[in-house]
C-alpha cells in the first residue's frame, strides 16, 4: 500500500458486508480492534516493526506508548544486549557482572506510568485544554511522610480510594487564574496515574518545573486513561557518540544521549476516522473479523478456517515488503549460556 489505512478506509472497504453490518454500526469498531489485537501479537508484520531513538533519564529509559518489545538496540556504536527481569538471577555462568569496558547491558525494569524519574518531594503540576475543564487526573504515590495518599471521591461521599485528584483548570484567554491545577500533596515518590479520556492531551510539570516548559514531566494522550510503559535500566558505559551508517533521515530529538532501537509496536484502539491502524493489511483483518464473528457464533472450524486465511495474508504482505537478500539478526534475551546449561535440571 502506498498511504497509510485509517479507520475511515477500513470502513469504505466492504468489511461491514463481510459481517453483517454496517459501518456505523458500533460492533464494527469492536471487531475492527480485536482484530488488530490477535493479528498483532501474532508475528512482526509489516508496520509493526520500527525504528526509533528513546532519550535517557539518568540511566533509565522508558518507552513510548505503544511501545511493547524492542528487539535490537544500538548504543553510541555499541550493540546492546537485551536482558530480561530474569537476567540478574541466573547465575556467575550466564551472568558475571554488569559490564563496563564498552558492553552494555538493558535489563527490563517492568513498567512505569511516568517518562521521566520523579525527583520530590514535590507537588504534581497538570496542564490542560479548555474544553477539558472539570475532568479529572489520579495520581497515586507517598507523600512528603512517605506514606500512601488517600482521599475521598467524590468529597465528603464517604468513598475512600487511593490517591489525590486533581481538577482540570483551563482559564478562558485573559483571565488571570493559571492554565494549570496542582496537587495539595507533596509527592515523594509516584507509583500510579489514572485519568479521564480527555479531548486533548495533558501535561504533567512538577511543582518548581511549572514556568519551564523545557522541564516536562509527562504527556498524555486524549485516549490514554492508565499509562503503563516499558522501561529499562542501562548498565554500562557508552563508549561512542556516533551512529553506524548515520541516518539524515531521522536527526537526533534528544538533548541528552540517546539510544536507537529497533521497538515491536502493540495495538492502540483505533475510534476516529483518521486513526491509523496497526495492521494496514485490509483484506487480513476483514477474514479476521469474519473469524472473531464465527467464533462468536460457536463454529470454531470456520472461526480456525478465516484466522489461518488472515495470516497467510499478513505473510504474503511482508515477504512482498522484504528485500531478497537480508541480513539476519542474533538477540540474546537471557544471555549467551549453552542450551544444556539454560534446562540443566528439566527432562
Amino acid at each position: 500500500m502506498s498511504a497509510r489505512t485509517t479507520l475511515k478506509d477500513a470502513k469504505a472497504f466492504g468489511i461491514a458486508n463481510a459481517i453483517g453490518i454496517i459501518p456505523e454500526d458500533p460492533r464494527f469498531i469492536r471487531y475492527l480492534n480485536e482484530a488488530i489485537v490477535r493479528l498483532a501479537y501474532k508475528g512482526p508484520w509489516v508496520g509493526t516493526i520500527q525504528r526509533m531513538r528513546i532519550c535517557i533519564d539518568g540511566m533509565c529509559i522508558v518507552c513510548p506508548r505503544d511501545v511493547i518489545n524492542l528487539d535490537g538496540v544500538i548504543a553510541g556504536c555499541e550493540r546492546v544486549n537485551i536482558r530480561n527481569m530474569w537476567y540478574e538471577y541466573l547465575g556467575p555462568e550466564v551472568n558475571p557482572s554488569c559490564a563496563c569496558d564498552c558492553g552494555i547491558d538493558l535489563i527490563n525494569r517492568a513498567f512505569s506510568p511516568f517518562h521521566k524519574q520523579f525527583q520530590g518531594p514535590d507537588n504534581i503540576c497538570v496542564y490542560s485544554d479548555q474544553c477539558d475543564a472539570g475532568k479529572t487526573v489520579l495520581i497515586q504515590g507517598l507523600d512528603q511522610n512517605g506514606k500512601p495518599v488517600r482521599n475521598q471521591y467524590p468529597p465528603g461521599s464517604g468513598k475512600w480510594e487511593n490517591g489525590e485528584r486533581i481538577t482540570l483548570n483551563a482559564p478562558s484567554s485573559g483571565s488571570t487564574t493559571p492554565p494549570y491545577a496542582c496537587s495539595l500533596t507533596q509527592w515523594t515518590k509516584l507509583t500510579g496515574l489514572q485519568k479521564d479520556e480527555t479531548t486533548n492531551s495533558i501535561q504533567l510539570f512538577r511543582g518548581t518545573d511549572v514556568n519551564d516548559p523545557n522541564l516536562l514531566f509527562a504527556e498524555y494522550g486524549p485516549s490514554e486513561t492508565s499509562p503503563h510503559y516499558l522501561r529499562y535500566e542501562l548498565c554500562g558505559a557508552i563508549c561512542g557518540s556516533c551512529e553506524p551508517c548515520g541516518n539524515a533521515c531521522d536527526p537526533n530529538p534528544c538533548p541528552v544521549t540517546s539510544i536507537t532501537v529497533l521497538a515491536r509496536l502493540g495495538p492502540t484502539p483505533v475510534k476516529a476516522d483518521s486513526d491509523y491502524l496497526l495492521i494496514q493489511n485490509l483484506p487480513a483483518l476483514k477474514d479476521m473479523m469474519q473469524s472473531i464473528l464465527y467464533a462468536e457464533q460457536n463454529d470454531p472450524q470456520r472461526a480456525a478456517m478465516y484466522e489461518m486465511r488472515a495470516i497467510d495474508q499478513l505473510k504474503a504482505e511482508k515477504r512482498a515488503h522484504s528485500p531478497q537478500h537480508q541480513a539476519s539478526a542474533e538477540i540474546h534475551v537471557t544471555g549467551t549460556a549453552p542450551f544444556s546449561a539454560v534446562m540443566a535440571g528439566f527432562i
